[in-house]
């Protein structure tokens, strides 16, 4: 069967990064433009329309279906941050039941560290995350294909059924709170809702009442507990950070769904330096997608945990159409407070 993406973006988000020229994506896959016989690197700047281009995984799979080089792009000539970046890939895609980062650090010739960094810097997720992303992809098209569930299991990477149980049951309860925190703070009380993971909601209300209505909106088969004892020092840091109470305060787990369009956009968000504001537009243009200005803005309005990804500072150029999810007066009191 013809791999045409073998990795965790559909034809459609591929088509969107072609169309925005996003270098960051050069040796992740490979656009093949049929009526010319082509291949080219996802920032190349030719325009065929789109029922003329196919995706391909690596520069063997477009050779092998008849095409050639760009003399545009040049995409066998990339340079060794895509070139790292085509080699992990497709080494995770080769070896899913197995591909520990030791292992592809060894196949590569680089370090675990830089590995995983460069990776990570380019992709905005870590080689462990693309491979399970990529497992969760094959065992979904597997599985459509009228296959038993262990031969799915198979073909997508797991080593046992158990284990793919597991990694299913761990993808589906992502972002299930377990304990609940009404915590009162300056900008109103606040909702924290966490796992024994991490993090999993920051919300601000008025009122109790609207405390217990927000929880059974989101959550509603949730029955909460008070986090136990040894959770008091992580609650205390996600206290410290809504209230900025420190300068420094550690990394919080997070415990949160997220697409991958999502989890660009909220890298983003931290990013932006604290007392300063940037335009969905910009954010947009930072992460590699010029044309997304409204999906920026409607990321930014699910982010689960506010505060902690700070959506606040992003903001319209329009003043008279800022939002926020927990009010309009709450992010300009956070900008404020920031600012000074």
């Amino acid at each position: 069967m013809q791999k045409e993406y073998a990795m965790i973006l559909d034809a459609t988000t591929c088509w969107e990064i072609f169309q925005s020229r996003q270098s960051r994506y050069d040796g992740l896959f490979f656009v093949g433009v049929m009526t010319t016989k082509i291949y080219c690197r996802p920032s190349c700047m030719a325009r065929p329309n789109r029922e003329n281009v196919r995706f391909f995984a690596s520069i063997s799979d477009a050779q092998h279906a008849g095409l050639r080089a760009c003399k545009r792009c040049h995409p066998d000539t990339l340079s060794n941050e895509a070139l790292l970046v085509h080699r992990v890939s497709q080494y995770i895609a080769s070896h899913l039941a197995d591909c520990q980062l030791a292992q592809i650090a060894q196949a590569t010739g680089y370090s675990p560290f830089h590995v995983n960094r460069q990776f990570k810097r380019i992709l905005g997720i870590t080689p462990r995350q693309y491979a399970n992303a990529l497992r969760q992809q094959r065992l979904h098209t597997t599985l459509r294909q009228s296959v038993s569930v262990a031969l799915a299991g198979e073909r997508a990477g797991y080593t046992s059924t158990s284990q793919m149980y597991y990694a299913r049951r761990r993808h589906d309860n992502r972002g299930q709170p377990t304990y609940r925190s009404d915590v009162a703070t300056a900008l109103g009380l606040a909702v924290i809702l966490t796992s024994d993971r991490g993090l999993c909601f920051v919300g601000f209300v008025d009122t109790a009442a609207e405390a217990d209505l927000l929880c059974q909106h989101h959550f509603p088969a949730v029955q909460f507990s008070a986090p136990p004892l040894e959770a008091a020092q992580q609650l205390a840091h996600i206290c410290a950070r809504i209230e900025q109470s420190q300068r420094t305060v550690p990394e919080i787990a997070l415990d949160i769904r997220m697409t991958a369009f999502q989890s660009l956009v909220w890298q983003a968000l931290q990013q932006i330096p604290s007392g300063t504001t940037q335009h969905y537009q910009e954010i947009a243009t930072a992460i590699g997608r010029p044309t997304a200005t409204r999906a920026v803005a409607q990321a930014c309005a699910q982010n689960p945990v506010a505060v902690i990804i700070p959506c606040h500072r992003a903001v319209h150029r329009d003043p008279h159409q800022q939002g926020y999810r927990w009010g309009i007066q709450r992010k300009q009191q956070l900008i404020t407070r920031e600012s000074q």
